[in-house]
């Protein structure tokens, strides 16, 4: 066994859910958890916003104090993510930035959506121009 060091803080932005009321939503579709990034300042490298959530038919069911996200129809890149969760989420993002930086992927910087499933499974599906 090795010791790893920890820094002595982490700073960030925190969310509270016991996600037992995102599962009870009225209009919810499916079983899934969504990261929406949206509202993006420019590219990967300016401010983005983040939403995590589930899908919904409508958001006019959703419980007060909740946010939606619309989510833009276009079309879309998938990027499967393989093995264990999060180093898996991590790599597919390797290969986003990856294939974007190399001018094989022109991402439109809309809505791009980390799809996070009950069996562990996950993609994200990046927007593309």
């Amino acid at each position: 066994m090795s010791e790893s060091p920890t820094p002595a803080f982490v700073v960030g932005e925190v969310v509270q859910t016991t996600y037992g009321a995102e599962s009870g939503w009225v209009g919810r579709v499916g079983t899934e958890f969504f990261g929406v990034y949206f509202d993006y300042e420019s590219d990967e490298s300016g401010a983005y916003s983040l939403l995590v959530g589930v899908g919904a038919d409508s958001d006019e069911d959703a419980p007060d104090g909740a946010s939606s996200v619309g989510l833009d129809q276009g079309r879309r890149v998938a990027f499967p993510a393989a093995g264990p969760m999060p180093a898996g989420i991590v790599e597919a993002w390797g290969r986003v930035w990856s294939a974007s930086t190399s001018g094989e992927l022109s991402r439109a910087f809309t809505t791009d959506i980390e799809v996070h499933r009950p069996d562990g499974s996950a993609e994200i599906l990046i927007a593309a121009s």
